[in-house]
């Protein structure tokens, strides 16, 4: 056997026949060797590098983050919450402090986040975002929580507390949730902390998963935890229809088909669906909190969730509409949503028949979709975002410095969802 066969055999079998063909064959063994493992090392962490740069959601490239991005303008970022996190916001909000690439490989500009907390209610979602905080980096910048935004909520009959059995005893899931909120709102050393951005990505839609029939005091919660002058930026999905009835063979009515037959799985199976809100529903609390008196200074001494008599000013600053177009393939993941569940409902017949009703709305999608062509998008609903800002002291608004501000409703930047 050859030195070159024996040295290639012994580093790995990962080396490459190029890395060894830039090796000189004059080269001793042992410095071979060394070139070799170099050569491997460094297309090893370019390899990683590239795949770690991939994960990365840029602004610019999403038009629900790019818009918050304009919104901000040339504020930094500073301390963000991320009040219901998910690996999308998780991967956008790596981008907010330098993290990673553009796709052009120039270095991401550093939005001015300081650090984050990224929050779930949901123990299956934390492992699999703290997966993606080790595969990003992140862990230097921030940290996962996992808890219910209303700890009384937590002993609810929810799909997540089902399938992980992780609230069993009310008591102890209690206990758990306010530990949580304590480690939102104090940092290590017990000083209590607010935050300069709070970002609410779909979380109003996903709380009747969680805590249902909360939703309209969930942004006093996030009212509370905001610097004065502040930013919160909500997310959303405008409600689809239960049908479309004109035409009722419209392409559009297919979507409202998949939504309604997935509902009645995940309702059969034994859970609970979520619930999106409309825009205007957002803006109407908004509005409603904007015409609040302007409350007294927030003292550190207050542990209590819910400070109703000490409820801060929110003033609506903008909100925009965002169409969206479904492909086939966006289609079938919320058909394939349905399908999951099909094993947990107890009528078997039940079962099949709709197992037959999903095989036919995926036809139905195939044939308004990629059967007329693969580029085709079928037109349905939008998702929005909506921004806030927390009064000043003297209770107004410090619109400053931003692109923020005023009646911004119009409906703009097509994208596709891969949520329905």
């Amino acid at each position: 056997m050859s030195s070159v066969l024996s040295l290639s055999a012994f580093v790995s079998t990962h080396t490459t026949a190029a890395a060894l063909a830039a090796v000189p064959s004059s080269t001793s063994s042992s410095t071979m060797l060394r070139s070799v493992t170099t050569i491997t090392s460094q297309n090893s962490n370019s390899s990683i590098a590239d795949a770690r740069n991939q994960r990365f959601v840029y602004g610019e490239n999403d038009a629900l983050f790019g818009y918050i991005e304009d919104q901000q303008g040339n504020t930094p970022f500073g301390k963000v919450l991320d009040a219901g996190t998910g690996v999308h916001s998780l991967r956008w909000i790596a981008t907010l402090g330098g993290l990673g690439r553009t796709r052009n490989n120039r270095t991401t500009s550093h939005k001015g986040l300081t650090d984050f907390v990224a929050v779930t209610a949901d123990e299956t979602m934390r492992h699999t975002v703290q997966h993606e905080m080790d595969a990003l980096g992140l862990n230097h910048l921030g940290k996962i929580v996992i808890g219910n935004w209303f700890p009384a909520a937590s002993n609810n009959n929810n799909s997540n507390n089902n399938n992980n059995n992780n609230h069993n005893n009310s008591h102890d899931a209690g206990t758990t949730d306010e530990a949580a909120l304590r480690s939102i709102d104090y940092d290590e050393t017990g000083q209590r902390q607010l935050y300069d951005t709070i970002i609410a990505d779909y979380l109003i839609g996903a709380m009747d998963g969680f805590s249902p029939y909360k939703q309209d005091m969930m942004l006093d919660l996030l009212a509370q935890r905001l610097q004065p002058g502040g930013r919160l930026y909500i997310v959303g999905l405008e409600p689809i229809p239960d049908s479309y009835g004109t035409p009722p063979n419209s392409p559009q009515a297919i979507i409202s088909d998949v939504r309604r037959i997935r509902d009645a799985c995940i309702l059969l199976a034994g859970d609970r669906c979520y619930r999106e809100y409309p825009v205007e529903w957002i803006e109407r609390q908004l509005h409603s909190k904007q015409a609040q008196p302007s409350p007294p200074a927030h003292t550190n001494d207050s542990t209590n969730n819910n400070h109703s008599s000490n409820t801060p000013r929110l003033h609506w600053l903008a909100s925009k509409q965002f169409p969206i177009l479904y492909s086939h393939r966006t289609i079938v993941k919320q058909i394939e949503v349905a399908r999951k569940k099909l094993p947990q409902i107890p009528s078997k017949a039940l079962a099949r028949e709709l197992s037959n009703t999903l095989r036919e709305l995926e036809l139905r999608s195939y044939a308004a979709t990629e059967q007329i062509s693969k580029t085709t998008r079928i037109q349905c609903g939008f998702d929005y975002v909506v921004s806030a800002e927390r009064s000043m002291p003297d209770g107004n608004s410090s619109i400053s410095n931003n692109k923020g501000g005023g009646d911004d409703s119009s409906l703009d930047h097509i994208h596709t969802n891969e949520e329905l």
